[in-house]
């Protein structure tokens, strides 16, 4: 996946966040073995799952500059969720 991310960063202007609510510990874990190099906002709280009204996860968001809810898929299959967002970036 961090391929894709880069490339989308380059040619979208994307920035790529993932919002958790996880434990911290696992967290790290997962992006260690994962080799993911986003903005990581921990969120226990779960404060930002309330503003965007995120009731499942994952769920993958596209929120515009100004922090308005362009696009939304709720679940992860890969190849899926590849495609639906290259499409949301030519879109938006």
């Amino acid at each position: 996946m961090q391929p894709y991310i880069d490339k989308w960063k380059e040619e979208a202007s994307f920035q790529w966040i993932i919002i958790s609510g996880d434990d911290p510990d696992d967290l790290k874990d997962f992006i260690k073995e994962n080799e993911i190099t986003a903005t990581v906002l921990l969120d226990t709280r779960w404060e930002v799952f309330q503003q965007y009204q995120v009731r499942y996860t994952p769920t993958q968001d596209l929120i515009n500059t100004d922090g308005t809810l362009f696009k939304r898929q709720v679940g992860w299959d890969k190849n899926k969720a590849l495609g639906e967002i290259q499409a949301w970036l030519l879109d938006s």
